[in-house]
């Protein structure tokens, strides 16, 4: 028994089927729930990528011994990198407990990277996720659609698997105009509609679907551009211009259609910087700029900060995932943003892991690219069908590989400026395209014995790998989703603080029960500690009249969080006002100084230390040259102001 699109109805194939739809399913929660970043969407992938592991044992098994019972090697080729990045997060980084974080996508990528080269053994599985991930990638465009015409601020719900609960979150304000789509923000949403524009121009104009489906890949292709309109990223304008370019000396090699190609490509081009140049300000305050020979982005700061920690640890980088936390000692002056990435993934990979990390992952990873290339190459343009009128059809392996790699070109020269890697659901994607590009190489098979125990140990060496995954990642990451709730308590109870609106007493003891239970869960993650340190700062606010004890909690709970990484300039100030709160004003004095001694560059760090030192007439014009040092890094400042006014006031 046979079904069109399934085919013939075994374990083995309903098995194969099983392991594609959950894969789509993992990829398609990722691209709707903030492009994975959160820990609750990881909470629930690192559940499912399990899963996804015991369905493929299962397959593997289920295989008829006649079809052949083997591994390809290439799935081999990112272990040693894995294994690197495991030692990044158990002896190298300075951050481990953000290197873990990063290490479980990671491990998530090169789960799905080996289900795309394993699994999925017929071209219906692999166009059935090709299309399934076009089209949801090219409905979020009309989110982003909600968002630049009538909710600017609009996001999905997003799922908190700890309370089985659902929640939302708004755009940042300062993206208002912009289309973010499900990512949250218009870069990395940029990058998911560059991963599938080439796979939807490959599939609207080659000559293997028939013409409605064909139709239907150009209005999707249509709405993935007006996506990248939407966002207004010059950059990713830049890399979707190369991709239209080169889409047709790809997808034809007739010079006529060539020259068309090139031409609806370039029209393209100028219709959507043009829309955003006449429509939008800003955007076209930019290109001005950039005409003139001037640089406004701040990127080319972060980008020389990486630089420079790439050329102080060439070998082995600073560390895995420790680029925020490092950043402060290298600010430069004026510089007030906090940049969590480098925005260019190839100067924070070779910050992060140096010239080792260049090997074991940059090499293969090009090696992979590149062999696509030439198998792209080395494929016939048409292949002619057994049918009367003999009818010319593009072959499903040019076809598959060129949309893999159209979909890198687009990714490859906008993550030159962004941080589209560090994005899950973009990650997943590129390592899923990569599998299915590796697929349609010429098979390099490692052979195993095939026997009831041998089957028995592939079982069980999946089952345990996915609980392996599930233990390494659960705790950490339902530590993040707290933490986060956490944080965004204490961010309302500033804003009350700020606005006068008054705090009250249920709703801060709240957020000290739910940063008891992120500490429940990872005891070695300084934010938490800090986070807690500052929620007992805010009882201040309530009960003043217990100030001494509520500093002795927040010290003890910012002296944890230096205990694990002692050189965060924030922990140094909490501990400081902490100390202040107890009228410990020597300890206070010095936790302050420490914090300018980390930052010197960082305005709040002289703010605090101009507090303190404004105590005693003897050190007053030691505050004022700190105010002023403060007011120099941060002009904008009006509690800066404020305070500066305040020391002038003759004594």
């Amino acid at each position: 028994m046979s079904i069109s699109l399934i085919g013939e109805i075994t374990l083995s194939n309903v098995l194969d089927w099983m392991v594609t739809w959950l894969l789509s399913c993992i990829l398609a929660l990722n691209i709707v729930q903030m492009g994975g970043v959160r820990a609750e969407t990881q909470l629930i992938s690192t559940w499912l990528v399990a899963l996804l592991l015991v369905l493929h044992g299962l397959w593997a098994i289920a295989t008829p011994e006649r079809k052949g019972f083997a591994l390809r090697t290439r799935a081999l080729w990112f272990v040693p990198f894995l294994a690197y990045g495991l030692l990044q997060w158990l002896v190298l980084s300075p951050t481990p407990w953000a290197a873990r974080m990063e290490l479980i996508v990671l491990l998530q990528a090169f789960i799905l990277f080996w289900i795309a080269l394993n699994n999925m053994r017929t071209r219906q599985q692999v166009w059935f996720l090709f299309g399934f991930i076009c089209v949801v990638v090219s409905l979020t465009t009309l989110i982003a659609f909600n968002q630049v015409l009538r909710r600017p601020d609009w996001l999905p719900k997003l799922i908190n698997p700890l309370d089985a609960s659902s929640f939302r979150l708004k755009v940042d304000p300062t993206l208002a105009g912009k289309g973010v789509g499900s990512m949250g923000t218009p870069a990395n949403f940029a990058g998911l509609m560059l991963l599938v524009i080439g796979p939807l121009a490959v599939s609207a104009f080659s000559k293997r679907f028939s013409v409605v489906i064909r139709i239907l890949c150009a209005i999707l292709l249509g709405l993935c551009i007006a996506g990248i309109t939407l966002t207004q990223s010059l950059y990713a304008s830049l890399a979707l211009t190369v991709v239209l370019l080169v889409s047709p000396f790809v997808l034809t090699i007739k010079p006529r259609l060539r020259t068309l190609g090139v031409f609806l490509a370039v029209l393209a081009a100028i219709i959507v910087v043009g829309a955003n140049y006449i429509t939008r300000d800003d955007f076209g305050q930019t290109v001005d700029t950039l005409l003139s020979g001037k640089m406004i982005d701040k990127r080319p700061v972060i980008w020389k900060a990486a630089l420079s920690n790439t050329l102080q640890h060439p070998i082995m980088g600073q560390g895995m995932a420790s680029f925020q936390e490092t950043f402060e000692s290298i600010r430069p002056e004026g510089f007030n943003l906090e940049p969590k990435y480098v925005h260019s993934e190839y100067l924070q990979f070779l910050s992060d892991f140096g010239l080792l990390g260049l090997i074991v992952l940059g090499f293969p990873a090009a090696y992979a690219v590149l062999s696509c290339f030439k198998a792209w190459r080395s494929q016939q343009q048409y292949v002619l069908l057994e049918h009367p009128k003999r009818m010319k059809m593009t072959p499903t392996k040019r076809m598959f590989l060129a949309g893999v790699l159209l979909a890198f070109l687009g990714l490859g020269i906008n993550a030159a400026f962004e941080y589209n890697l560090h994005v899950p659901a973009l990650l997943y994607i590129a390592a899923v395209f990569l599998g299915i590009g590796l697929k349609c190489l010429p098979a390099q098979y490692l052979p195993l014995h095939r026997s009831k125990l041998s089957c028995i140990l592939l079982l069980a060496t999946c089952g345990v790998a996915g609980i392996a995954l599930i233990v390494f990642s659960q705790g950490p990451l339902a530590a993040q989703v707290y933490l986060s709730e956490g944080e965004r308590r204490l961010a309302a109870q500033v804003d009350a603080i700020n606005n006068r609106t008054g705090l009250e007493l249920e709703s801060l003891e709240d957020t000290v029960t739910i940063l008891d239970f992120a500490l429940e869960h990872q005891q070695n993650n300084p934010a938490i500690w800090l986070a807690m340190a500052q929620a007992h700062l805010d009882f201040h606010y309530i009960t003043p009249s217990q100030d001494k004890a509520h500093g002795k909690a927040a010290a003890e709970y910012a002296d944890k969080a230096i205990a694990l990484y002692e050189n965060d300039p924030q922990a140094w100030i909490t501990l400081g006002t902490a100390d202040w709160l107890q009228q410990d004003f020597d300890a206070c004095g010095k936790a302050y100084y420490r914090a300018t001694e980390i930052a010197p560059n960082n305005a709040q760090a002289w703010y605090y230390l101009a507090a303190y030192l404004n105590l005693s007439q003897h050190t007053h014009e030691e505050a004022r040259a700190a105010i002023v040092r403060s007011l120099s890094l941060d002009p904008d400042s009006e509690q800066a102001q404020a305070l500066k006014t305040k020391i002038d006031i003759p004594r």
